[in-house]
């Protein structure tokens, strides 16, 4: 019995003598708190601490080496710039040791050098042929200015087209190494104005790069100015290595004359989608465009245009008429062939209350020609807003033409006219008809009465 006692507790002295000896070929990377720990953010720092560890060396070198397979007799080369000496207590053990910060992301592990050779002898690792710790990476922003950010907005009180929404920056941000969940922007106001005639602030994905929001584009986040500042609540998550353009707009709820608007962007901030962390956008702060409130606009009405003749010959004189406007007196009408974009300008007019006149020479090529007048009742320099635009069409022919008919269609409401020309070229109106028909008449009377004074006279002669 005595026998069995003896060997049972020598079976238990060397399974713990074997556990300790296990252990004391093993350091662990750990976190302040002393807990073992194998993942760490760059902001963190790296602990070791071990048991028994090099048998009768007590002073020694530790590194922290890229991870990768040992052999015997490799060059330990410490990702530090130089390994760090490490004194064990009177135990052997690794005391709780801070061994790194300013971390780098990548997969690592720690060898202890026991005899100081600066290579690897088959020595204590934290990890045999394995990763012993990793650093992971951390999503970083930027943000700079759009390709097509606005660079000055003039925005007026319109009763026929009321536009309250202007864009007034735009911006390119985009992330790396992580993906970015966006959280919020931070405004700060600018310009003359009230910050309370502004309705609201909307954030939008500009996913044309246009520079403004067009109906179909993505709403991301939206706010209101309290005071001077602003914070936009975002939602939406930023791929890591892929950039987006946003549009940012004023929603106008007052239109004050010659009051500026503006802003600058601040912050930026975002959650790393990996480690949960706070990400700062790089780029900041950015100075958003001016908004400019104009004059009221009272010029109104939908602009028309007439053409005298509608047919007629090349070279010849075009008379042109535009009316349709109220309160538009000193804008200007302008006469183009095609549209109002049209570089060819064929003659223009200054309005006089509602409408005014004037004439240009007719190509000198036949055919049909598209005949634009254009009225900038906004005064942006555009043709592009409702009623500031109207064609008609003429059509063009040489002094010799087969006989045809010839339709000319004109619009805003002038009619359709049917015409026959004749060979020479000369149309064959309604009062011309008349005209023949009245000759005719009286032919056919004097013809008439010569034939009545012929049977009087034949009636004599019997």
């Amino acid at each position: 019995m005595k026998k069995v006692l003896i060997l049972f507790v020598m079976s238990l002295f060397f399974a713990l003598a074997a556990g300790i000896l296990a252990q004391s070929t093993n350091p662990w990377s750990a976190g302040a708190n002393g807990v073992e720990k194998n993942i760490f953010l760059p902001t963190e720092a790296v602990y070791l601490s071990s048991y028994t560890v090099c048998f009768g060396q007590p002073n020694f070198n530790v590194y922290i080496i890229n991870y990768k397979n040992l052999s015997n007799g490799d060059k330990l080369e410490d990702v530090r710039g130089m390994a760090q000496n490490i004194t064990t207590n009177s135990q052997g053990f690794i005391q709780l040791t801070q061994i790194w910060n300013n971390l780098s992301a990548g997969d690592y592990n720690i060898v202890l050098d026991c005899n100081n050779n600066q290579m690897y002898d088959n020595e204590p690792i934290d990890a045999a042929n394995a990763v012993g710790f990793s650093v992971q990476s951390i999503a970083s922003g930027k943000v700079e200015l759009g390709a097509s950010n606005p660079s000055g907005i003039q925005l007026a009180y319109n009763p026929e087209n009321i536009q309250k929404e202007a864009t007034i920056m735009q911006i390119l941000i985009s992330g790396e190494n992580e993906d970015i969940v966006l959280q919020n922007m931070n405004l700060k106001a600018t310009g003359t104005g009230s910050k309370d005639d502004i309705e609201k602030i909307a954030v939008y994905i500009d996913s044309n790069n246009n520079g403004k929001k067009d109906a179909d584009e993505l709403l991301v986040g939206t706010g209101v100015f309290s005071g001077d500042t602003a914070t936009l609540a975002i939602n939406h998550t930023l791929k890591k290595s892929k950039g987006i353009v946003l549009g940012i707009e004023y929603r106008m709820k007052n239109f004050i004359t010659d009051k500026t608007y503006s802003f600058t962007l601040d912050a930026i901030i975002g959650l790393d989608n990996n480690s949960k962390t706070i990400v700062n956008f790089s780029g900041l702060s950015l100075q958003s465009a001016v908004l400019t409130i104009g004059q009221p606009l009272t010029c109104v009405g939908a602009t028309t245009i007439s053409l005298s003749p509608t047919i007629g010959f090349i070279n010849a004189l075009i008379n042109t008429k535009i009316s349709g406007l109220t309160n538009c007196t000193g804008r200007v009408a302008v006469i183009k062939l095609n549209s109002c974009d049209d570089i060819n300008e064929m003659c223009r007019c200054e309005i006089n209350n509602s409408e005014c006149s004037c004439t240009f020479t007719a190509p000198g090529t036949a055919g049909s020609y598209a005949v634009a007048g254009c009225v900038d009742k906004s005064r942006n320099t555009k043709y592009t807003e409702a009623g500031e635009s109207a064609e008609a069409v003429v059509v063009l022919q040489k002094k010799e033409i087969a006989n045809k008919t010839i339709v000319s269609n004109v619009t805003n409401n002038n009619p359709v006219t049917n015409t026959t020309l004749t060979p020479t070229g000369f149309a064959i109106s309604s009062n011309n008809i008349i005209t023949i028909l009245s000759i005719g008449m009286v032919l056919i009377f004097i013809f008439l009465i010569i034939i009545l004074i012929m049977i009087i006279k034949m009636a004599k002669k019997k």
